[in-house]
């Protein structure tokens, strides 16, 4: 009775110190979105005109943004008493990832066109641009797009999963 209550102990005192040992990571069934939604919620940064101020000027930027070739899906282990704590759900749109947090990633590729405002003259004409979407958790409301260029970069942020705001832009 002494080694029975022994290894209820044991087994008690892992699950309080490390929960993921029973319950994965957060314990929710899987993912509320798909990769049209993620290329819905892409397509919204082209579908407007961004206004940026920079150096006291005003700009405009459009973007034209696809999903890159490769698409490779990994899936979480069930939990369970022996699973292995860091058993968490990852799929990849492009390439993978190794954190023990729920992420999807979607490879992108485009073309940024950047006009002074006050004139319309193109300061920066169809400048390529590569990135990723990345979406933290297994909902669509946190949501970043990273691209890069050849002299900057855009970042855009989706609290909400339906539309984003530029955080950030340099060219």
């Amino acid at each position: 009775m002494r080694i029975k209550m022994t290894g209820v102990c044991l087994a008690l005192c892992f699950w309080v110190v490390n929960p993921a040992y029973l319950a994965g990571c957060g314990g929710e069934t899987g993912f509320s979105f798909g990769q049209e939604d993620m290329l819905a919620l892409m397509d919204s940064v082209a579908a407007e005109t961004w206004t940026v101020e920079k150096d006291s000027e005003r700009y405009t930027l459009e973007f034209d943004l696809e999903q890159s070739e490769t698409l490779e899906l990994t899936r979480r282990q069930p939990p369970g008493l022996l699973g292995n704590a860091l058993a968490c759900e990852d799929r990849s749109f492009v390439a993978s990832a190794s954190a023990c947090i729920d992420m999807s990633y979607l490879g992108i590729r485009g073309r940024v066109t950047i006009r002074d405002l006050t004139t319309g003259q193109e300061v920066l004409s169809a400048q390529v641009v590569t990135g990723t979407m990345r979406v933290i958790g297994l909902h669509l409301s946190n949501s970043v797009i990273e691209l890069t260029h050849t002299s900057g970069r855009f970042e855009f942020i989706s609290e909400t999963g339906e539309s984003f705001h530029l955080s950030e832009s340099s060219w």
